[in-house]
Parts: structure tokens; sequence; C-alpha cells
């Protein structure tokens, strides 16, 4: 089995060498763990060899974008938390992840998703943008309203039953 961690992962104080099988990181993990204790036992990880550090494919990264914007998980995704779901499609691997928004752009991606410490999505989701001032919505992500500049607010869409996957 495939595990690609999340940077949440390293700041929980967890062992990737208690895994059963090959376990990946990106480089924006990496460089999101980047002091202390957390950084140190990154650095043991791969230097022994049970962490890889791995960059996914520019087709991979677009795929989740795509993916993300359909959901309206955009806003609320880093480019660690694409990275991450792009090398969880990449490998079919099970990504480990407390953040549901990443939950929910990998389980639409078909990817298996694992929780830390929280008890992960149960649906998927779609969100949409409603702009606060003048409630306009908007189906794709805008820094700000592109009518009158204002604030945008996601809001949930809809959350369609017997929409999640294992």
């Amino acid at each position: 089995m495939i595990f690609v961690l999340d940077t949440s992962f390293f700041l929980y104080g967890m062992d990737p060498s208690s895994m059963d099988g090959e376990v990946i990181i990106t480089p924006e993990v990496e460089k999101e763990v980047e002091k202390g204790f957390p950084a140190r036992k990154l650095r043991y990880f791969t230097d022994s060899g049970i962490l890889k550090i791995l960059s996914p494919e520019k087709k991979s990264l677009e795929k989740v974008r795509e993916t993300a914007e359909k959901t309206g998980d955009i806003g609320k995704l880093s480019e660690t938390d694409i990275s991450v779901i792009a090398m969880a499609v990449e490998k079919n691997a099970v990504l480990l992840s407390d953040d549901y928004s990443v939950q929910n752009v990998a389980r639409v991606l078909g990817i298996e998703c694992r929780a830390l410490r929280e008890d992960g999505i149960k649906e998927i989701w779609k969100w949409t943008y409603r702009c606060t001032g003048c409630g306009r919505r908007f189906g794709e992500h805008h820094e700000v309203c592109p009518v009158c500049g204002s604030a945008l607010k996601t809001v949930l869409l809809s959350s369609p039953k017997n929409n999640s996957r294992k």
C-alpha cells in the first residue's frame, strides 16, 4: 500500500515508520515542516529511506485544480493541499489528512482518505460563493466579487446523499 501524508501528520508528531507500505510527501509538505522537532524528524525519516519526497506531475495538479473548481473547494486549498491530492491521484495512494476540503476533493477523484485525528467527511460537498455586499452567487472562486468588489463567503450548495465513496 502507498500512503501520501499532509503536513498535519508531522505537526501531530506521528511516525511514518509505523506504516505498512511506501510513504510519500511532496516538496511543499517538506517546506511547511521547516522548523523544530517535526523538521528534524522529517529529515531523519527521509535520510533513512522511510519517507520519499516526490513532486506530482503538472497534469495531475491541473486535474486536482479542475476538480476543486467544480466542488467549490479551490479557495480553501493551498498549493500544498493540491500537491498531496495530486500525488495521491498519481500513485493511487491512501491520503492521510484532517483537512475537509482535501478529503472532499480527493474523494471526488476516487482517492481513499483517512483522517488523522478528526472524524473525516461522510459525504461529498459542493460549495458556491456568495457576495457579502450585493448578494450575487458565483460557481467559481474569486478573491473579491467581480461585480461590486466586496468579500465573498463560501456557502454550501449541496450535500448529495449517497455520494460518498469508501
